[in-house]
């Protein structure tokens, strides 16, 4: 999965940086980079070895997925857009909903840097929405990614917990009405697609809190550093003035 790669953001500032995120560590930085570089080569090498026509393999594996020419239908919203599209304005789409999700990238790495494990979090989660083929299984490991941050998830509203137990009603009957409209007949296109729409809504919901959460978090803490800086200056300034 190209997208992936992107992971290997907060693995560098983890192992790489320091607590308040000021100073960096460029040996274990620049170690952790060529060793992912190293072994993505020799992974591609080995395919090269092995398989004859190498072109081909690439296009029926990341192009077959991320050129949108699965059409079956799933979980995710973009085969129900890709069917109604004319071919015309496929390139322009596919090159949009392929890049949409690098947008995220630098705002949250910037803003949520101290926080490694929330960053990978959000990363998925956002990976999961904008994925072209999703499956209840990206779900269920964003959501238990989330719950290693406790302390963010105190800080989510009530619309995540609702969300949390919606999220299972279109699960449900997106299996359902895949089996109406596509085994039986009696169903449609659209019967499923409003299910899938409902079903990202409400992870997007739980996705938006759990960022927002954390920057509310990080406020919290900057604050309370702030006033533990005021209370010392004032201590010291006390002392000064009664010697």
């Amino acid at each position: 999965e190209p997208y992936s790669v992107i992971y290997l953001l907060p693995l560098v500032i983890w192992i790489g940086g320091s607590s308040d995120g000021t100073q960096w560590n460029r040996g274990f930085v620049g170690f952790t980079i060529g060793l992912f570089c190293f072994w993505f080569g020799l992974l591609q090498v080995a395919s090269v070895m092995l398989v004859e026509d190498y072109t081909t393999v690439w296009a029926k594996t990341y192009g077959y997925v991320h050129g949108f020419f699965v059409m079956n239908p799933n979980l995710g919203l973009s085969w129900y857009f890709f069917i109604q599209m004319f071919d015309r304005f496929r390139r322009y789409f596919v090159a949009m909903f392929n890049l949409l999700q690098f947008i995220f990238v630098a705002p949250l790495a910037i803003r949520l840097h101290k926080y490694p494990i929330v960053l990978t979090t959000a990363f998925f989660l956002l990976g999961t929405l904008f994925k072209p083929v999703q499956t209840l299984h990206d779900a269920a490991l964003g959501l238990t990614l989330v719950a290693m941050a406790p302390r963010t998830v105190s800080r989510m509203g009530n619309a995540s917990l609702v969300s949390l137990f919606a999220i299972v009603v279109p699960a449900t009957l997106v299996v359902m009405f895949y089996w109406l409209w596509l085994e039986t007949g009696t169903g449609n296109a659209n019967y499923m697609f409003f299910q899938c729409l409902a079903y990202n809504v409400f992870l997007s919901i739980i996705t938006l809190d759990f960022i927002s959460a954390t920057v509310k978090r990080d406020k919290a803490l900057r604050l309370t550093e702030k006033v533990g800086l005021h209370a010392q200056g004032g201590g010291a300034t006390t002392k000064d003035k009664s010697e």
